[in-house]
């Protein structure tokens, strides 16, 4: 993949990821009280699934260009 294409995806799947974030966050933190019980408890779970899954993409993509970075700095050595 080209460099302008990783940066144009980054620059529109991290907003994303951080938009699923706080409406996880809103879910499982200040859920609204629902008239049906059942509704309550889908936020409290699905919450964090959300928090979980929002951090996936964004973290592995860190770590996979923290490795890249050293894996180059060590073949300059």
């Amino acid at each position: 993949m080209q460099l302008a294409e990783e940066i144009l995806l980054r620059l529109i799947v991290y907003p994303f990821c951080a938009f699923i974030f706080y409406l996880s966050w809103e879910m499982t933190f200040e859920p609204t009280h629902y008239p049906l019980e059942i509704n309550n408890f889908k936020a409290k779970f699905y919450g964090p699934i959300g928090l979980i899954f929002s951090l996936i993409y964004p973290v592995t993509d860190i770590l996979i260009g923290l490795k890249k970075l050293f894996k180059k700095n060590d073949n300059l050595k």
